[in-house]
Formats: C-alpha cells, structure tokens, sequence
C-alpha cells in the first residue's frame, strides 16, 4: 500500500503545481516547460534501460498495450491543460480524477476481481461522496468540463494499461518513452495551432517545474506500476478519490476557491470508503 499512498501524494503535488502554473502563465509554454524537463530527467533516470536490446524486445511482445498506453499518454495531459485553462483548477481535477468509477467497473469486468462486503459498503459510500464533494448540480457545463471528461477516460485507460504491463513491461523506458512522446506532441500540436510560446524566467515559475514535475512525470508514474504488482485493481480504484479530495484542499489553500458545507461532508464520505475498503486487505505478494 506504500506505494499506492506515494502515487496519490506525488500525483497531487503535480496536480497543484499543474494548476499554478497553468493558471498564472501561458499554458502551453508551461505545458512544454513541464514536459521538456521532466523528459530530460525520466532519460536519465531510465538510460540503464534505454541502452539493454532486452527493453525493445519486451516492449515488443506487449506492443498493443504499450502503443494504446503511449497514445493515451499524449491525450491526457494536453486535455488536462486545456480543460485547467478554461474551467479551472477545482472542477477540472475534480473530473479528471473520477475516474475510479470506470476503474472499479474494469476490475470487475476485465480482472475478474469480485467485491467483498467491505467493497460492496465501500462503493456505497463512495458514491453519496463524489456527488457532494463535485456538487455537479452547480457546475457550469461548458467546454472546459467536457474537455476534464475526455481527460478522466484518458488516464483512466492509462491505469487499465498500468494493470496489464505490470510484471511485464520495463516500467523505467515505458515512462520515458511517454515523457519524450507527450513533450513531442504538445510541441506539434503548438505548431500547428500557431500558439504563442514564451517560457517564463521567473523563479516561481522554475521552481514549481523542478519539484512538481517529477512528481507528476517520472514518480507518481512509476508507482502506479509498484503498486499495481501487489494490490488489487479494485483496491488500486476505490482509493483514487482521495486524488480531487487533497487537490481541492489544497486549492482551496492556495488559490482560495470556494469550500462548502457539502464537500467537506463528501470528502468525509470518501476517505471513510477508502478506509473500509482497505479493512482485511493484504498485498498480492
């Protein structure tokens, strides 16, 4: 569960830093900046791996997951920035991050997980939960929250794919390579819509992009894959609403967004889901 705990943590460093930057500077120069480096940095951390023949073959018998894995990849950080731009921080995360609801239906339908009465009480809970804490009745639905939904399916395949190659794939050249294919596209994808790009030199800047984006790129990645080797995907699932639960708590610290009387009831509602879930559990090895 150690690992788990360290993705939820690290992804939610990200998520702030993300929204910061994204919020405070031109977004796709800060989504070039955060990509450029943290590719620069997953090269190094991976070039063990990067230079083995044995990289390449592994990759090569898991080539359709690893491919679909890449391709989500690219889409899920550029609808994430895009959707932050345009709704905001709070609502985007929020819906980016909801996605437990595809994962636990996945761990049913695809690992053929089956729920105890812990899981069972569990989803219960969490679904009263996420619908205080979204209060999705009072969110304006416009292009940006279509764009956070879009995101939401994106990552939630990355996770479905981080179950596949676990065990299997070189977890290491597998985040680079998605690190060096995302920063690439975004590039592209300036290119041809003529963005206007100037990286910032402003400390601030510079210093959220060095602890957040490792964060984000390299650790919470490589953890999701750790983590999904001795849990199962049911448990992996039910405790991702803890992801928008700390992002809004520390959005609400930082960038002082509205908190209500029904989220922090909602935030109740899903760690106490996430804890009964976990009662009993033991790791896969």
């Amino acid at each position: 569960m150690r690992y788990l705990f360290l993705s939820i943590i690290t992804i939610v460093i990200a998520n702030v830093g993300l929204g910061y930057v994204a919020k405070n500077y031109h977004a796709f120069s800060a989504m070039i900046s955060w990509f450029a480096f943290g590719s620069i940095l997953s090269i190094f951390w991976a070039k063990n791996e990067l230079l083995k023949k044995e990289t390449y073959k592994e990759i090569l018998k898991h080539k359709m997951p690893a491919i679909s894995f890449l391709i989500l990849s690219i889409a899920g950080p550029i609808l994430y920035f895009l959707a932050i731009k345009d709704a905001g921080l709070g609502i985007t995360s929020v819906i980016s991050n909801s996605k437990f609801g595809i994962l636990i239906i996945a761990s049913f339908l695809i690992f053929k997980e089956k729920p105890n009465k812990n899981d069972i009480l569990a989803i219960i809970l969490l679904i009263p939960g996420f619908i205080l804490l979204t209060e999705l009745k009072d969110v304006k639905y416009n292009y940006g929250v279509f764009l956070a939904a879009l995101s939401m399916v994106s990552y939630a395949g990355q996770n479905i794919l981080n179950k596949v190659l676990s065990n299997k794939a070189p977890y290491r050249a597998m985040i680079s390579f998605r690190s060096i294919t995302v920063t690439f596209a975004i590039i592209t994808y300036a290119l041809i819509t003529r963005e206007d790009i100037a990286i910032p030199t402003n400390y601030d800047f510079w210093a959220t992009i060095l602890i957040c984006a490792p964060c984000g790129i390299i650790i919470s990645k490589y953890t999701d894959f750790i983590a999904l080797e001795n849990i199962s995907f049911f448990t992996f699932s039910i405790w991702q609403p803890l992801k928008p639960v700390l992002v809004i708590i520390f959005s609400i610290l930082l960038f002082n967004e509205d908190f209500s009387m029904n989220k922090y009831i909602g935030c109740g509602l899903l760690v106490l889901s996430s804890f009964i879930s976990s009662l009993g559990k033991k790791e896969l090895k």
